[in-house]
Parts: C-alpha cells; structure tokens; sequence
C-alpha cells in the first residue's frame, strides 16, 4: 500500500475511534441493576384512601432524594428543556425505585387505585398530537407517556395542554406498569381494569384507527 495511502487510513480509524468515544458511548444507558447499585430505595407513605393529590404526592416524593428540584421546573421552560430532560432520564431508574417503595406501604385497594390513576393518565396522552413531539413506536410512546407521568403533575398538565413541552428523549419504562407489577408480586395476578381505558398506544379513539410510526 502506498505511503500517503496508509497514512490516510490509520488518521480514518483514528478518527472513528474517536468519535465512539467522545459521541457514542456516552450514549449508551447502563443496565437497570447497574443504575441501581448502591442506591437505597426510599418509600412515602400516605393515608389510606388513593385519589390524585396522593397520586401525584407520591411521584412527587420519589424525587425528593435525587438533586432533581430545578430540573423538574426546567422542563417546563422550552428553552432549557433539553437540559431538563437529560438529568431527569439520568435518574429516572432512582425515582422508580423509591416510588415502588411507596408502593409496597399501600393496601391493596389503594394500590389497585394507584395503577388505574396511572392507566388514566397514560391513556388521556395517547393522542396524535402528542406523538408529534415525543414520537417512538407503540412500546416507545407509552415510555414517553410514562416519563411525562413520572416528572409530576405541573409537568404533565403542561404536555397534556401543549404538546410541544414533550421531549422525544424522556422514557420511563418502569413507570408504566409499576403498580400492576408491584400488585402482581403481592397476589400473584396480573391487573386488568376493564373499564375502556388502557395505557397502550392507539387505545384513545382520537387515533381513528392511524397507525402509530
């Protein structure tokens, strides 16, 4: 191989190697059990009898041990909103924990109130217009949704009012379904409302049967 020829190719894969370092693997989320080392889950406890103050009460009290306050104000402000987001991502896995733990301290019907809120919430944002701005498959919207749910009520009521406040790089998977999972390791049975309401993407009838891309 000529001389300039072989110089060119290593300054390439210099290059590449670069960029995997300093762009890519940032990028890359670690596991969920690795987010969670060394972090002690810390639970809420509320009085029996579930509705949305507590709902929201208990999201909110699942942050108060993260460094998060302005981050959550942030997400409301356009302009400082991508900033938000990623910090609260970073610790999103963190607020899952210490909401399970709050709900692990509620009696069965609280809890069974708890997740059906949650349904209600995801479903009330399964809309076209807020696909426009978070975007994501069917799995990805409902994570989007959930991240939504997860940064507290101003904020969800902000999307739910202006779609535009969404962000296409807030997830929350672990948000989703957490209290039917928690109530599943309670019982042993998965739980089913019944009631026409469900978190899945394209359940809400303004979707007129348009498939989610």
């Amino acid at each position: 191989m000529p001389t300039d020829a072989l110089v060119v190719s290593v300054v390439a894969a210099v290059l590449v190697g670069m960029v995997f370092v300093f762009v890519i693997k940032p990028l890359v989320i670690p596991p969920r059990d690795e987010r969670l080392k060394d972090h002690e889950a810390v639970g809420f406890a509320v009085e029996p009898g579930m509705n949305d103050p507590k709902f929201w009460e208990l999201i909110d009290h699942a942050w108060d041990n993260l460094d998060v306050a302005q981050a959550r104000l942030d997400a409301l402000d356009p302009a400082r909103k991508d900033e938000a987001v990623a910090a609260l991502v970073e610790k999103i896995e963190l607020m899952a924990a210490n909401l399970e733990a709050s709900l692990e301290k509620l009696n069965e019907a609280d809890l069974v109130t708890f997740d059906a809120l949650m349904e209600r919430k995801l479903y009330d944002l399964d809309r076209p217009d807020v696909h426009a701005h978070l975007e994501g498959s069917d799995d990805g919207f409902m994570y989007g949704r959930g991240f939504v749910v997860a940064v507290g009520r101003d904020y969800y009521r902000a999307v739910n009012a202006n779609p535009s406040l969404g962000s296409t790089e807030g997830e929350a998977e672990t948000l989703c379904y957490i209290g039917a999972n928690v109530y599943e390791e309670r019982t042993g049975n998965w739980l089913e409302h019944k009631k026409g309401i469900y978190r899945e993407s394209g359940s809400n009838p303004l979707w007129n049967g348009r498939n989610i891309t």
